[in-house]
């Protein structure tokens, strides 16, 4: 399964009430597999509702971790529409390109996707499935998830 392998080194481990040691994927991580598997899926909706839900909620849970491993984030994305959600999109795309920094084929892939949905301007279909106030918007959170991977690897 593609990305697998990249996502898990970045796992993290939680012990449950009983005793048992789980391995969870970091949300960064939930991010690139949904990103694969909405393009292997033909399109379902459910991947970028998901991925949307996440970059709306991920700055709260991760704020110490942003500020002090990315805080150029904060003052470079500041006068970004959708302020937070600029940061947590240009975050996760600086995780996700430190996961695939060593797997050229996937990150061409991936980038090759994000792409092609900022560039689609007037019919970006992973941006038609997300619900920020515009189109517009949908491609600019894309466009910072692409910059962050970009950040990361280049």
């Amino acid at each position: 399964m593609p990305g697998f392998a990249e996502v898990y080194p970045s796992t993290n481990s939680i012990t449950t009430d009983q005793g048992f040691e789980l391995k969870v994927c970091s949300l960064p991580g939930v991010v690139l597999l949904k990103l694969i598997a909405w393009e292997d899926r033909n399109h379902r909706t459910k991947d970028i509702q998901d991925i949307e839900y996440i970059i709306r909620n991920l700055y709260l849970l991760e704020i110490e971790e942003i500020a002090s491993t990315n805080g150029d984030l904060l003052d470079l994305l500041e006068n970004e529409t959708n302020y937070t959600e600029s940061v947590t999109a240009r975050y996760i795309g600086r995780v996700i390109g430190a996961m695939l920094k060593d797997s050229t084929a996937l990150l061409n892939r991936v980038e090759q996707l994000l792409v092609r949905n900022i560039q689609d301007k007037d019919n970006s279909p992973m941006g038609k499935v997300m619900s920020f106030d515009t189109l517009a918007e949908s491609i600019q959170i894309i466009e910072q998830i692409y910059l962050g991977i970009q950040d990361k690897t280049n």
